[in-house]
């Protein structure tokens, strides 16, 4: 039996219990034009793995497509019309998530929220928080970067911030303007000797508090009027202000 009749027959039988397969069908489909008119009994793993790593298919539709293979494969081989392959499941592509673009009212709102963030469990200072957010969108550097800044990582002579990362071989240096040299020559006043450059309560540094950020934001964002629109503060942090 030809690989095209096989196919033929198998989406038939797919859709008279009730299933459109219509995405199936053109996965399968594909992988007869790419193996040819040859016999079902032909098909190897070698060229199923062909198809499925042709570099016009990507990640997510070749974990698809090896779905479709694989039910197929098996639908044939246990009738014994061609023997069982041993297929390799392609790798899950992960998922990262991407920035959220705030609009400039957005991002104004969140600067005037940051004086009525704060609470009893909370004590952070709002030109603090206010500085945080504004090396976040001004640098584009992720959260985890702005918790892991030293004050030997800020150079104003430079006029640079130089952010560190375990997933980085070398730091990524970014420009800073005068007014964010400011504000982080604000900041650093206070505690002075020390090497953190984020402080709350009692002079304790913050350093990679998640849940206390998390906290803070989830207190921070409905005092702006904003509520779902907004990502969670531990995901990467880049704005485009439009």
């Amino acid at each position: 039996m030809k690989l095209a009749l096989a196919v033929e027959k198998y989406v038939a039988r797919r859709r008279s219990d009730g299933s459109p397969f219509v995405s199936s069908e053109l996965k399968l489909k594909a992988l007869c034009r790419w193996c040819g008119h040859i016999e079902l009994s032909d098909l190897s793993a070698a060229k199923v793995s062909d198809f499925l790593n042709s570099p016009r298919c990507a990640a997510v539709t070749r974990v698809s497509k090896f779905s479709s293979v694989k039910c197929f494969v098996n639908y044939w081989s246990l009738r014994g019309e061609m023997p069982a392959l041993d297929l390799d499941k392609p790798a899950r592509p992960q998922s990262v998530p991407g920035p959220f673009i705030y609009t400039r009212g957005q991002v104004k709102a969140l600067l005037h929220a940051t004086e009525r963030c704060q609470s009893r469990a909370i004590k952070l200072d709002s030109r603090t928080v206010r500085m945080m957010m504004l090396t976040l969108y001004a640098t584009g550097c992720s959260v985890d970067e702005v918790f892991n800044l030293r004050r030997s990582d800020v150079s104003f002579t430079n006029k640079r911030i130089c952010f560190k990362n375990n997933q980085a071989p070398r730091a990524r240096c970014v420009p800073i303007g005068g007014e964010s040299r400011e504000g982080l020559r604000r900041c650093m006043i206070f505690e002075g000797g020390r090497d953190h450059v984020w402080f709350c309560g009692l002079g304790k540094p913050w350093d990679r508090k998640w849940r206390l950020a998390a906290c803070l934001f989830a207190r921070w964002r409905p005092l702006a009027g904003l509520q779902r629109t907004l990502r969670p503060l531990r995901c990467q942090a880049v704005a485009v202000l439009v």
